[in-house]
């Protein structure tokens, strides 16, 4: 709140220097959003923490690392609720969010597809978001090279794309075998 004194000559206003606090957040805002890398398991991470930012916040992001996990199937849900797969509805929400953030220096994705039914159809849906995105560093990492379909089907793409075939690591990311379920 602006402070008032009396002069000689009337009333005058003061502005108010910024306190040591004000000082810090700025100081601390250029380290917490911009130096730093937030790393996230899947799209819900990201969009709980868009939720709970504003958008000069959300805009002042330059680094992230999203590691997450595809399954194929009609219907996919795992049987252990460490690591859940992720839902195509939240990817490109997810997507969308990163897509607003202007200047994002680094952006790394692990996406690992389980390639049960239908693998060229998995990776369209974790990749295809990921053209919208925008980033001075974009790469995806994937667990299986993705097929002449789906790279056509792509077509140009602004993302490298490296594989390394690992097995999947089911301490990580839980027992996700695909239950089938009648609806």
């Amino acid at each position: 709140m602006p402070s008032y004194v009396s002069t000689s000559r009337g009333i005058s206003l003061i502005t108010e220097l910024p306190s040591n606090s004000d000082i810090r957040y700025s100081e601390a805002f250029h380290i917490l959003y911009q130096n730093n890398t937030f790393h996230f398991r899947g799209a819900p991470g990201v969009l709980a923490l868009k939720s709970s930012l504003s958008a000069v916040q959300w805009q002042s992001i330059r680094h992230i690392h999203i590691s997450t996990l595809f399954q194929s199937g009609p219907s996919r849900r795992a049987e252990s609720k460490v690591w859940l797969p992720e839902c195509s509805l939240r990817w490109d929400k997810c997507c969308q969010l990163l897509s607003e953030i202007p200047d994002l220096d680094s952006l790394r994705l692990d996406i690992f597809i389980e390639e049960k039914y239908s693998p060229d159809g998995t990776a369209l849906e974790a990749l295809r978001p990921l053209k919208r995105i925008q980033a001075k560093v974009f790469e995806v990492e994937l667990n299986i090279d993705p097929s002449s379909y789906v790279r056509h089907f792509l077509g140009p793409i602004n993302f490298a794309v490296f594989v390394r075939e690992r097995p999947h690591n089911t301490e990580l990311y839980g027992a996700t075998r695909i239950v089938f379920m009648e609806l």
